[in-house]
Formats: C-alpha cells, structure tokens, sequence
C-alpha cells in the first residue's frame, strides 16, 4: 500500500513538474508581454516577438514632391514628428511649408489623415487622406477642398 502510494505521489509530482510554461522560450520585445505564449505588444510595436517599429521609420524630414493641380511645382521638405498617444493610436504631425497637418498611426502602421481645417497661406481648406510606407519612400494621398468647394486630388512622394 506504501508503495503504491509513494508511485502515485511520484507520478503526480512528475506530471506537474512536465507543464511547460507558454511563455517560457518567448522573447518578447519592447515592453511586451506574454500571455498564453503570445507576445502582447503595445502601441507602435507589431511582429511575433513586437520587434516592429510602426512608429520611428515616419519620424524625421522627408523631400516631398507633390502631384497636383494646385501647385504643380511643389517640392519641398516635410518634417514627421510624433504628437500625442492614445491607447489605439499615435498623432503625427507633418509640416509641409505652407502647411501643417495631421494624421493617426494606428498599431498595425496604418497613417490616416481625418478630416480637418488647414491654413494654405490664402484661404482655409479641407483636408483628409490616407498614407502608406514602403521601405524609404512614404505615399501620401490627400483630398483638398477649398473655401470655394473645389476638390483637389494630391498626391506627396516622400523619399529620404
């Protein structure tokens, strides 16, 4: 009877010595976590271990040249800064010259541009758009709609 006490005992102890941690041969990267073996990275970061950077590589000046009716001559530099954190998303600002607006980048690295009032020097207009980046170049498409209701269709090549 000892005996087959002792086996079971033994065999309990072992079996639970044997649960392996989920977590345990995880490197999880930049402030992650883990949980369940998966990394939970936080706002900015994406990847299997949060190894990705969504927000540094928008950050920093940018030589745009802009296609459009408005200003078919337009080069110009862009600065790309990081403005306020939400817990869904990053504020970027991007200041142009003449103008500056503003856009979201969500934790996936989608830029967005909501709408919004922008002072273009002589009148205020409408802006919204989205981005997308690609290595060193950076895509952006905006609408601008002026004080007259004329839309324009723009779009900014972005390239270091």
């Amino acid at each position: 009877m000892r005996v087959l006490v002792f086996l079971i005992s033994f065999i309990c102890c072992f079996l639970m010595a044997c649960s392996s941690d989920p977590c345990a041969d995880l490197n999880c990267l930049n402030g992650s976590i883990c949980e369940d073996g998966t990394c939970v990275c936080p706002l900015g970061f994406g990847g299997e271990n949060c190894e990705i950077d969504y927000v540094e590589p928008y950050l920093g000046f940018w030589n745009a040249v802009m296609t459009c009716d408005i200003d078919p001559d337009f080069q110009r530099s862009l600065l790309a800064t990081v403005g306020e954190e939400s817990s869904t998303s990053y504020l970027m600002n991007f200041d142009i010259g003449p103008f500056v607006f503003y856009g979201t980048l969500d934790s996936s690295g989608k830029l967005l541009f909501p709408s919004q009032e922008v002072d273009l020097g002589s009148t205020i207009s409408t802006v919204s758009g989205s981005g997308i980046l690609n290595d060193d170049e950076l895509n952006i498409s905006l609408n601008i709609v002026d004080a007259t209701s004329l839309s324009y269709n723009c779009n900014f090549d972005l390239s270091r």
